[in-house]
């Protein structure tokens, strides 16, 4: 969202708000190399391809934060990433976008943050159906059809790296074990699901 008097000068057609798409994932790449000044490897450049979403600004916060935290290192003319995405900007601007949830809402998104994906019934059973079509509402949550299931799970993987990050690890604990009871009540338990 734009600051409101940005917003007005856009409005009164004082200003022209211009949409740009997201990089490729080979653009990432190369601002990547260019911006470390070297190589950089190919999970990495995965990792963050994924994370950024093609949007630069990500790309630039997750570097930046990388680079702050030690998470991006130098290993013999090669950057690799070791550890989470969890920089102080990059929180700031998840909490952001977050901050407008109600408390049921946020606690919706930290199921998912924790699970996800999940099957649609599943997430529904935890999060509660209003819940969940109140965050497909804001944007918040992507649905779509994986291996015969509707597999639910945050819009921007971000989201999910954040709130993993900053949430404790009772939370986090309490949150699995809601999770595998409501797996056990309400799904048919695949291999896969065992494992999870």
């Amino acid at each position: 969202a734009l600051p409101e008097p940005i917003e007005v000068l856009v409005r009164d057609g004082r200003l022209e708000r211009l949409d740009l798409m997201p990089l490729s994932d080979e653009d990432v790449a190369t601002l990547l190399a260019t911006a470390l000044g070297g190589p950089v490897d190919s999970g990495t450049t995965e990792q963050l391809c994924a994370a950024s979403q093609g949007n630069p600004m990500l790309v630039r916060e997750l570097v930046n934060g990388g680079l702050e935290s030690g998470a991006l290192v130098e290993q013999q003319g090669l950057w690799i990433w070791e550890g989470a995405f969890a920089a102080p900007r990059l929180r700031d601007l998840v909490d952001a976008r977050l901050r407008r949830l109600s408390p049921d809402e946020r606690a919706g998104v930290e199921v998912l943050a924790v699970g996800a994906p999940l099957p649609v019934d599943v997430a529904e059973g935890v999060v509660g159906d209003k819940i969940l079509a109140a965050l497909d509402d804001a944007g918040l949550v992507d649905t779509r059809r994986e291996g015969g299931r509707t597999q639910v799970r945050l819009s921007h993987p971000l989201y999910s790296e954040v709130l993993r990050a900053t949430m404790s690890p009772l939370r986090r604990r309490t949150l699995h074990r809601e999770l595998a009871r409501k797996f056990v009540g309400t799904h048919e338990l695949s291999f896969g699901d065992v494992l999870r």
